[in-house]
């Protein structure tokens, strides 16, 4: 299950939707991987400063407000969101938002596009993240093609040169 980073919304779900809350965790990946390993769990909200992790059993649209989210100032919502494929990106295929990360991950690129609304994100060749809403897809290839780690998690594959992977928000 992948999950992404949404925006910092200064929310949480309330005790009634409380799968989990956990102390300590000095990443989102650590809160990403509780709420991956409980089947119970569909969205969390994680505290950087706190470094508290909250699980909970619905997806929330940032948007709702109590009885179902309370106020938790410096939260982060994360969501799902969906991995389309590996796809020949000449010529390109969301030609919004462009951003290089010596860093990158999937949830960053995602993050990044769901902050600027866009629907769809793809990586590419290791480092870049381009988003966009009208996605025209290139050939499909074989997953093999989208090989090239992504350098903040060697274990995520962020496209190759000209091949993204797609993700729809």
């Amino acid at each position: 299950m992948k999950y992404a980073n949404a925006q910092f919304n200064n929310k949480r779900c309330n005790e009634s939707e409380l799968v989990f809350h956990n102390f300590n965790m000095t990443s989102y990946q650590q809160c990403a991987r509780a709420c991956a390993d409980s089947s119970m769990c569909f969205s969390y909200f994680y505290n950087p400063d706190k470094q508290e992790c909250l699980g909970c059993q619905s997806e929330y649209s940032v948007l709702r407000t109590s009885p179902v989210l309370e106020e938790w100032t410096g939260s982060i919502y994360f969501g799902r969101f969906r991995y389309l494929g590996c796809y020949d990106n000449y010529p390109r295929i969301l030609e919004n938002a462009h951003t290089y990360s010596t860093g990158m991950v999937t949830e960053l690129c995602v993050a990044r596009c769901i902050s600027g609304g866009y629907l769809y994100a793809l990586t590419e060749s290791g480092h870049w993240c381009q988003c966009g809403n009208d996605f025209s897809p290139n050939e499909k290839l074989t997953e093999d093609r989208c090989n090239s780690a992504c350098p903040g998690n060697e274990d995520q594959f962020c496209g190759n040169a000209y091949v993204g992977s797609v993700y729809i928000l």
